[in-house]
């Protein structure tokens, strides 16, 4: 009889054992949907004006209200790593470029564009790029765009031929020109 009350403790202890660990993963849930909800609504008052879909890319992307200006500089760190990795020369001409950006200032942003620099980003950083852009070019009348784009493209090409270029002759690699291409592309410097 008190074998079977033993067993019966240990099965109620169990039991209750489950359900706590059941509760903490529901609340453990409740909590990170609670976070991402805040940072919805930080990054959408960031960034008036962004649709829904590029707003949730974006935090998938691990930008925050306080990062969200590192996508300014995403097309350096790109460019940075278009030839397979990053030179000494091409980190400090893109550390440089800190100073003459909106992120100048912002250590959340910085830290995540110096992450870019150590760590190759990942492959849809530079669309992610692209769209943020065409999403905000309305807050720039069309000299400050082509302007801006112009800047951009001159920042990324000192970038690009920081090392060298291809094999240290002074040109650009076939990766680095697509990079420089489609920032020309996203200004429409071209037309």
């Amino acid at each position: 009889m008190v074998t079977f009350m033993k067993i019966n403790d240990r099965i109620g202890r169990l039991e209750d054992l489950h359900c706590l660990r059941t509760e903490i993963e529901l609340r453990k849930a409740q909590l990170d949907a609670c976070r991402m909800d805040r940072l919805r609504e930080e990054m959408r008052g960031q960034c008036a004006g962004l649709d829904s879909e590029l707003l949730q890319r974006l935090l998938d992307a691990g930008f925050s209200s306080r990062a969200i200006l590192a996508i300014t500089l995403a097309r350096l760190a790109i460019t940075a790593w278009a030839s397979g990795s990053v030179s000494e020369q091409e980190w400090d001409q893109a550390m440089l470029a800190i100073f003459d950006s909106p992120i100048s200032g912002n250590a959340d942003a910085i830290e995540m564009y110096r992450d870019w620099l150590r760590n190759r980003p990942p492959e849809h950083l530079l669309d992610l790029w692209s769209d943020y852009t065409q999403a905000t070019r309305h807050r720039h009348d069309q000299g400050q765009w082509r302007t801006e784009g112009e800047h951009l493209v001159q920042q990324a090409n000192r970038v690009a031929i920081a090392s060298g270029g291809l094999l240290g002759f002074g040109k650009l690699c076939a990766a680095e020109q697509l990079i420089l291409d489609r920032i020309d592309s996203v200004y429409s410097l071209t037309e």
